[in-house]
């Protein structure tokens, strides 16, 4: 830092020649985090990078799949194309190359099938997993938990929204949802729900671990949470999962007197501005088994569009949720239970805890 800091103001680099003009010598910087020492903080501009726009990424994509394949054509395999790009927004340049041609090698001919979509994925998942405090959850992870048994309304709630998506949405201008949050007791399904919403809405869906946001040095906590929403916005539409809210924002109130500097403070209240500005089509649920450590503001219209307490099943959720098990393990219900008196009996067993 010394000796760039010396060489950046002496005369000899940034010389006048005489004819009155400057040769000035500008030395660029680049890296891939971390933050400008304060020794030439004071020398320096910081200019954070875009990420690839769609654009971008769909040309990255076009050179390598002429390199697969001779008489490729954008026209012939558009849908592919389309779902690819949009697969490997909110990652930077590099990483978008570097996924691309790693599944051109591993695929070979294979490159532009259905099977390049899932090598994608998982590239995605790793280079998120490695970079942020963001995990991407393949489609097939999700399918994997199956349906949720009970929260019909809910269910009902968010496939209403799910046109508000759509590109004849966009075109009409019509604003896209917010989220919600989910209040109940542990066990009662809220996340594998969240889980589901995004099968529901044909989203991809993002989990963001606040706790893994705080960092030791001075100023990391902050940054980290920016490039984070940077990365989270430049994904496109996706349902963002907060899981168990309230263990990570604990405290985090007006009226909170932690002892962390403020820096608690600071990253809620950035959090609070984007949930209000959320205008990216992130589709945010929060997930929390309390509310009374959260500060109100949080919850408030503008950053969820509504907030649903869960309690426990009715009987006949219950019934659902028997069904569905029993099928996972290829048992008809019926089986089980084969005379009305049977389900009775079952239904009687199951209480009548009603869910609100």
């Amino acid at each position: 830092c010394q000796i760039l800091q010396s060489t950046v103001q002496n005369e000899a680099f940034n010389s006048v020649a005489e004819d009155g003009d400057h040769d000035v010598c500008i030395p660029i910087l680049i890296s891939n985090g971390g933050t400008i020492p304060p020794a030439i903080k004071d020398l320096c501009v910081e200019l954070p990078l875009p990420f690839p726009s769609l654009d971008h990424i769909l040309a990255d994509f076009d050179y390598i799949a002429k390199t697969t394949k001779t008489d490729y054509t954008p026209e012939a395999y558009a849908g592919l194309r389309t779902s690819a790009g949009k697969l490997l927004q909110g990652l930077p340049a590099t990483q978008v190359s570097l996924a691309l041609s790693k599944a051109a090698v591993r695929l070979e001919s294979s490159f532009l099938t259905e099977t390049l979509l899932g090598e994608l994925e998982l590239a995605k998942v790793d280079l998120l997993k490695q970079a942020t405090a963001i995990e991407y959850v393949p489609k097939s992870k999700i399918r994997e938990l199956g349906d949720v048994g009970g929260f019909k309304e809910l269910k009902d709630w968010i496939l209403a929204r799910k046109l508000c998506f759509t590109e004849e949405a966009e075109a009409e201008l019509i604003d896209k949802p917010k989220g919600f949050g989910l209040i109940g007791m542990p066990g009662t399904g809220k996340t594998r729900l969240a889980k589901l919403a995004a099968l529901l809405l044909d989203l991809p869906l993002l989990i963001l671990d606040i706790g893994a946001l705080f960092g030791g040095v001075v100023g990391e906590t902050e940054k980290a949470t920016r490039n984070v929403f940077r990365t989270l916005e430049a994904v496109g539409p996706h349902v963002l999962l907060l899981d168990e809210v309230e263990k990570a924002l604990a405290g985090m109130n007006s009226a909170s007197g932690s002892g962390d500097s403020g820096v608690g403070k600071r990253m809620f209240g950035t959090m609070l501005s984007w949930l209000s500005d959320n205008q990216h089509g992130i589709f945010v649920i929060a997930t929390m088994n309390r509310a009374d450590n959260i500060d109100a503001e949080f919850l408030r219209k503008g950053r969820f569009d509504d907030v649903f307490a869960v309690d426990l099943p009715t009987a006949d959720e219950r019934e659902e949720i028997a069904r569905i098990h029993l099928l996972r393990r290829g048992i008809a219900f019926e089986q089980v239970y084969p005379t009305d008196e049977a389900v009775r009996s079952f239904h009687e067993a199951c209480g009548k805890q009603p869910r609100h």
